[in-house]
């Protein structure tokens, strides 16, 4: 929702929050899912580079 609502710090934290605890965990669905929109959100801030390197961990499962 953050995402959403232009608050990308707010966005970016969470999804930092988020991703840590389900990479522990070795859930690898959820963990490429929140790189997934990780990387969308980078895309959307003009972070191309930044985009596909975060892309690319989420389906090569270097979380």
């Amino acid at each position: 929702m953050a995402f959403d609502n232009r608050e990308h710090a707010v966005a970016l934290n969470r999804f930092n929050t988020a991703v840590k605890p389900a990479a522990g965990a070795g859930d690898a669905p959820l963990s490429g899912h929140l790189l997934r929109a990780m990387a969308h959100q980078a895309l959307y801030l003009g972070f191309r580079r930044e985009a596909l390197q975060v892309a690319q961990h989420s389906v090569h499962g270097e979380r």
